[in-house]
């Protein structure tokens, strides 16, 4: 007889030297091919774009502040934005109905898996939604916005220790 975990449809990317994308056997059986297609192209979105180190210092923050209504919120939602983002990422290179369907077949059979924010999280419907109504990710200017501000608020602490060499004092 199997146990229970591994019939339970999961699938979750292990970050670090040597990366893992983990399957169970229930992800195996429950999804098709295009659809495993789908699920592997999120999860190493979710790899190769480094999401855990995204995530770890709003973990930091809400950990540092608990009683900060805002610390809460932001661990509470970049979870699901790094989802999405993922997302997004699958959707250009299978398709969003396919994805989709992964995401309502592992999100149906799922009782709950301690520890893994897994294809199917706490926010699935408004993912499989999201997919399936066609709303466009962020135009392709906002990631260059984005980067150029970062580049800005970045730009203050560094020019701090720089400015006596371009100011030319000894």
């Amino acid at each position: 007889m199997r146990s229970g975990l591994a019939m339970m449809p999961v699938a979750y990317c292990v970050p670090g030297s040597e990366p893992r994308i983990v399957l169970s056997r229930g992800t195996l059986d429950v999804l098709d091919r295009g659809q495993l297609q789908a699920v592997l192209a999120h999860e190493r979105a979710h790899l190769y774009g480094r999401h855990d180190l995204l995530l770890l210092p709003f973990i930091a923050l809400a950990h540092a502040f608990p009683w900060l209504p805002a610390a809460r919120h932001a661990r509470e939602a970049v979870p699901v934005l790094l989802e999405l983002l993922a997302d997004d990422q699958a959707r250009r290179a299978h398709g969003s109905l396919e994805l989709a369907q992964a995401i309502g077949h592992m999100s149906a059979r799922r009782d709950s898996a301690p520890g893994t924010m897994a294809l199917a999280g706490p926010a699935a419907a408004e993912r499989v939604e999201r997919l399936l109504t066609g709303v466009r990710s962020r135009s392709r200017w906002v990631s260059p916005a984005a980067y150029l501000v970062g580049g800005l608020l970045l730009s203050g602490p560094i020019a701090i220790p720089l400015a006596p060499v371009w100011c030319g004092i000894p």
